[in-house]
């Protein structure tokens, strides 16, 4: 088993944050990833099993990014990424099984120019307190990587991010499964409370929503499949950084309640809404299955 490093000490005073790609070259980093996955703990129980999961550099399929102090000796936060060469026609022709991702081949020679990075996990590094090394590291880490200038401009640049928040959002009569309608339904609606704490991370630094995937992991018994019914979603980053701050701001605006709510269907992709809008009926079942929000407590 290996140790854990002390990464306890880090001064985020006396140092200048800086993105890197780790390859397995990087011997002294590759310690500090170790069961430090806070999203999706396969590939990361050890060092070997990184090195076969997670970190094969820029010519492989699945690579790591990671924000580190200037000497490169601490990594701060890390994303790992998903790279295919297919031409993407749409969000939906994104992969978006994460079960697949995750237990594919790091090495695996990327067959050309990336047509889409999928940012499959992040992690903010934490003290042995849980308290993050530097705060906001994961906000700085996904603003570095999108101003790479050697990021491919014109490729799909998405998340699949666990939907954990969901199950727990909808009334389910004896366990009963959902359809497919249902889910995507309930998913749009949990997205339009704006309560799931991922959903705000991206969507606070700008991302859009790109696709609601409804078969997200092949494993049942999977945190996402369990707490998110098998739905992840994938949140949209463009390199522009206008448009991101842009999005950044009508964000803000709703959360503070300065427009309407329904000013979010302005961040979905069109063809997402296209497809809820078709379920007018299932959406207004599953509208009045929302469990209620537990009463607030008030002390005399």
């Amino acid at each position: 088993m290996s140790v854990l490093p002390d990464i306890t000490s880090f001064n985020t005073q006396a140092t200048q944050p800086c993105l890197i790609e780790i390859t397995q070259e990087h011997s002294h980093l590759l310690p500090q990833l170790v069961r430090r996955d806070a999203v999706h703990d396969f590939g990361v129980e050890d060092e070997d099993r990184l090195k076969q999961f997670r970190v094969g550099g820029k010519d492989g399929k699945k690579t790591v990014f990671a924000l580190t102090d200037s000497s490169q000796e601490t990594v701060l936060a890390a994303i790992y990424v998903f790279k295919t060469h297919r031409k993407l026609e749409n969000f939906e022709s994104i992969p978006g099984n994460v079960g697949r991702i995750l237990t594919s081949d790091a090495n695996a020679p990327l067959k050309g120019e990336p047509q889409s990075l999928i940012f499959y996990s992040i992690s903010n590094m934490v003290d042995k307190e849980g308290n993050p090394l530097l705060k906001g590291a994961g906000t700085m880490l996904i603003e570095a990587l999108l101003a790479m200038p050697d990021l491919p401009r014109e490729a799909f640049l998405s998340t699949l991010s666990p939907f954990r928040t969901l199950a727990q959002n909808i009334i389910r009569h004896n366990n009963e499964p959902l359809s497919d309608d249902q889910r995507l339904s309930s998913a749009y609606l949990h997205l339009m409370s704006i309560t799931d704490p991922v959903q705000k991370f991206h969507m606070g630094n700008g991302a859009m929503i790109g696709d609601i995937k409804l078969n997200a992991h092949d494993d049942p018994n999977a945190p996402d499949a369990v707490h998110g019914m098998n739905v992840m979603i994938n949140y949209r980053y463009t390199p522009d950084q206008q448009t991101r701050n842009n999005n950044k701001a009508l964000f803000k605006a709703i959360l503070k309640k300065e427009v309407p709510v329904m000013c979010l269907r302005e961040l979905f992709n069109p063809q997402v809404l296209a497809r809820v809008d078709a379920l007018e009926g299932t959406v207004a079942e599953m509208q009045a299955r929302l469990a209620p929000k537990p009463a607030a407590l008030h002390v005399s």
